[in-house]
């Protein structure tokens, strides 16, 4: 049986050891630096962190900062719930089974509401 090969030498290991803690964008610094794709970089953060807290469960994580979730265009990304929150108090009503409605819809209604209705047809 072949051994295996390691993706990350010892002094790769050591490099990112010395720049903790971690997040998306030094990922991508060391994923450029070492040739690997930012998600082989943020596993093996994980799994030395995880070997580290097997150790030591009283210390600090190495990745603490996850990436913001934003939508293809850029912008950040909004829950149907906090949506649905902003019509309810614009009507000043309880409507908890509205977020079962589209993303576009809630937008385009509430949007509707913050206008006062006058160019409804617009939003569609």
């Amino acid at each position: 049986m072949k051994p295996a090969t390691k993706n990350y030498t010892p002094e790769m290991e050591t490099q990112l050891m010395e720049a903790v803690p971690f997040n998306a964008d030094k990922a991508q610094e060391f994923a450029d630096l070492f040739g690997k794709a930012r998600g082989s970089v943020i596993a093996k953060i994980k799994s030395m962190e995880a070997k580290i807290l097997k150790d030591n469960p009283e210390a600090e994580k190495l990745y603490i900062v996850k990436a913001p979730y934003v939508t293809k265009g850029g912008a950040d990304v909004e829950k149907k719930a906090d949506i649905v929150k902003d019509i309810e108090t614009l009507l000043n009503i309880n409507a908890e089974s509205l977020v079962k409605s589209s993303k576009a819809d809630l937008v385009r209604v509430r949007a509707a509401l913050e206008s006062g209705f006058s160019q409804v047809s617009e939003l569609s």
